[in-house]
């Protein structure tokens, strides 16, 4: 116990010297990293919703700022998209340029520069997409041997990977490559609907945080034609506070913000000191 209290104490103090500071690997979004100070090496994030929830496309923006903005070493693996596919949507949210009506209707040339700037930068980190309908925890492994320290994978999505495996095996071993790479770990997990999320099946198996995502539809709201709105709710935390918050996103480019001044920051607005978005 006295260990504890001193741990904790430790916190506090830390705490102290600056206000609200994000001392893991920063997603960029202000309510996000409020709650979690940033993702952790060793640590099993768990992005759950129902289908067409945006999932998918969340992750893509976290990815971006993770691997891009912040040159962390990243891993996204897919089971059901392809490199090309992901590479473009993940370009075109980052530029909040409209891929609705692409190839049909071309960026104009401001969005044209926007798109090969982020493109050079993403040819540059250290980022790989990783797409195989058939992949293994032992694919996993090979791919991110290298990642050893900082870095995270994404994997879209759990129920593909652990498809004719006994999903606890599946989900310890993700735990395991997590507290063994020393690598942050988010993944996808999808629910039939909000009822069906199985907290503690995935809490005893090694998942560290868990977020259900929900979209204005499933409220029956419609925003409005250009923009549109997550739900986001932090079911579990084991070492932090649960709560929600709510994410804006334009619907033409897929961009996820926490306010209109997001779309129009040209520049990183994080230091590498990883100062905190709230």
């Amino acid at each position: 116990m006295k260990k504890i209290i001193s741990n904790v104490f430790k916190e506090i103090q830390e705490s102290s010297k600056s206000t609200c500071k994000i001392s893991g690997m920063p997603s960029c979004f202000m309510h996000l990293d409020f709650y979690t100070r940033g993702f952790f090496p060793g640590k099993l994030y768990v992005f759950a919703g129902a289908p067409r929830t945006l999932k998918t496309s969340f992750l893509l923006n976290i990815a971006y700022n993770i691997g891009v903005e912040f040159q962390y070493f990243t891993r996204f693996f897919s089971l059901d998209s392809t490199q090309e596919t992901l590479v473009k949507r993940m370009l075109f949210s980052a530029c909040n340029c409209s891929i609705k009506t692409f190839p049909y209707e071309s960026p104009d040339f401001a969005g044209i520069q926007r798109l090969f700037t982020a493109g050079e930068k993403l040819k540059n980190a250290n980022f790989k997409f990783i797409c195989k309908s058939i992949l293994t925890i032992e694919h996993i492994e090979i791919e991110c041997s290298e990642l050893i320290g900082k870095g995270v994978i994404i994997i879209d999505y759990f129920q593909m990977l652990a498809y004719g495996k006994k999903q606890h095996i599946v989900l310890q071993k993700l735990k395991d490559i997590a507290t063994t790479l020393n690598v942050a770990v988010l993944f996808i997990y999808e629910t039939i609907d909000n009822s069906h999320l199985k907290k503690n099946f995935l809490l005893r198996n090694g998942a560290d945080s868990i977020f259900l995502i929900r979209n204005e539809k499933m409220f029956g709201m419609e925003i409005g034609e250009s923009d549109g709105q997550v739900f986001i709710e932090v079911v579990k935390q084991k070492e932090g506070q649960s709560g929600n918050f709510i994410l804006n996103y334009k619907k033409d480019s897929m961009k996820f913000y926490d306010s209109e001044l997001d779309l129009y920051e040209c520049e990183n607005p994080f230091s590498s000191e990883f100062i905190s978005t709230c």
